[in-house]
């Protein structure tokens, strides 16, 4: 009899250890999950905390905790089942109802979002909140606008002065020794340093049609033209761009893929002495491209995108500068929620430009080259209405071809760093002034394409929409 009971309470035991064991074990996960989610590592929290929903739905922590990691670790759908849950026990808990919003907006359930974003602004909440709240608003009016056809537009007009018009270094007859070897060489047409005011003018405007039977799908078409002015005898330096291209936009989720067709005019008379058959060269070129284009949302104000242009580039007086151009790159766009509305853009690409001809009569040297470079960009809005904005930028280029810009130097190498300061003043709907002023520096191991700038303008714009 008392082996028997021994033999009872053992199984007992053993029973209720293996109910208890995995309880513990489950405890555990937790919170190792929250510490994951703490470092950013969403994935490993989803991965931990999938096996427990089971026994730990309807716990609103783990429901919440669940919820969170779901979303921030691309499973949407899962995240609104577990908000719900939370949300049954707790229909005040103003956090899960925002997330909930968050995961209709990932899913593309756009009313489903605006309806729960609606009941966080009935209940009063903080500033910060309200922002967030605001902004997937706005999106979502964006994504609704996708749907319909729209045409865009603006104008603009401005003035400004230009240090070095035609950038060229200040000791024109030493740079022309070290780079030819011959002396006493003074400037002449555009090799003579200029500066002067200018005036200029822009306008544009892109159409955008959905295709109905075809969802996700759109047809663009679209073009600018700019002129600017200058004063003073600088007339042959002025100049005309017209721009027009049309494509195909596909969104797909939170991307957005763009294949297309450019078509560049750029008009400028220059100031070169006639070639040796009495054609005056000039600076007019055309420039026929391809570009293909992809971006994606990887959370709410923060972009991604990845960009390729293959262009044909050909000059209309002096077809030794023709040049296929091949150009790539990426760029990261984050905008944050925060006082200010700060905007940051990076941005780094590269460019191969291969000659079609070469530039002398012997064949042994052309224009081909490759430039790298990086832009940063950011804005801050100071105080409504006015941003401040700052852009920084430098490339690199290598000449590909020996002795394509000196007889002396066999591969021209240039470093070009630039930047811009600005206010934008936004002073009524839709309306806009810019002040900004650039400088520009090129540093090069040949003499003669070094060179400083500075341009100082202010631009008034008007959009439409």
């Amino acid at each position: 009899m008392k082996r028997a009971v021994t033999l009872l309470a053992a199984t007992g035991a053993v029973l209720a250890f293996s109910w208890v064991a995995p309880a513990f074990a489950q405890q555990s996960e937790i919170p190792r999950a929250e510490q994951l989610m703490k470092q950013g590592r969403a994935a490993e929290a989803y991965a931990l905390l999938e096996p427990l929903e089971s026994a730990q739905a309807g716990n609103i922590a783990f429901d919440y905790l669940f919820g969170t990691a779901a979303l921030d670790s691309g499973h949407p759908d899962r995240a609104t089942i577990a908000f719900e849950r939370v949300l049954l026990v707790n229909p005040n808990f103003a956090g899960a109802r925002l997330d909930l919003a968050r995961a209709y907006f990932a899913m593309g359930s756009d009313d489903l979002a605006k309806a729960e974003l609606d009941a966080v602004l009935q209940a009063n909440p903080p500033e910060n909140v309200r922002a967030v709240v605001t902004r997937y608003l706005e999106a979502i009016e964006q994504r609704k606008k996708k749907d319909q056809p729209q045409l865009a537009g603006y104008v603009e007009a401005g003035a400004g002065t230009d240090s070095n018009i035609t950038a060229v270094t200040t000791d024109f007859t030493g740079a022309v020794l070290q780079a030819y070897n011959f002396p006493n060489v003074q400037p002449t047409g555009n090799s003579v340093k200029r500066e002067g005011t200018f005036s200029q003018a822009a306008a544009g405007a892109e159409y955008t049609r959905p295709l109905q039977d075809y969802p996700g799908l759109a047809w663009y078409a679209g073009g600018d033209a700019r002129e600017r002015h200058y004063y003073s005898n600088n007339a042959a330096f002025d100049t005309q761009q017209l721009d027009v291209r049309g494509g195909l936009a596909y969104t797909l989720g939170a991307n957005l893929f763009k294949a297309g067709v450019q078509d560049q005019r750029y008009f400028q008379e220059g100031a070169a002495p006639p070639a040796a058959d009495g054609t005056q060269v000039t600076n007019d070129r055309k420039t026929l491209g391809y570009a293909l284009e992809w971006r994606r949302v990887i959370a709410p104000g923060r972009q991604l995108g990845a960009f390729a242009q293959f262009n044909e580039q050909r000059f209309l007086t002096n077809n030794a500068q023709d040049i296929d151009q091949t150009l790539y790159g990426l760029q990261l766009i984050n905008a944050f929620q925060a006082r200010g509305n700060p905007l940051v853009l990076l941005a780094l690409f590269q460019s191969r430009d291969r000659a079609l001809r070469p530039q002398n009569v012997a064949g042994t040297t052309d224009v081909s080259k490759t430039v790298t470079g990086a832009r940063a960009y950011a804005q801050y809005t100071v105080h409504e209405p006015f941003d401040v904005f700052a852009s920084l930028g430098h490339t690199e280029r290598q000449d590909d071809s020996m002795f394509s810009r000196s007889t002396v130097i066999g591969y021209g190498k240039d470093r070009t760093f630039d930047v811009t300061l600005g206010i934008n003043w936004r002073f009524a709907p839709a309306w806009m002034l810019r002040f900004q002023g650039t400088t520009t520096e090129n540093r090069s191991n040949i003499a003669l394409y070094e060179y400083s700038r500075t341009e100082l303008s202010v631009n008034l714009r008007r959009d439409f929409r």
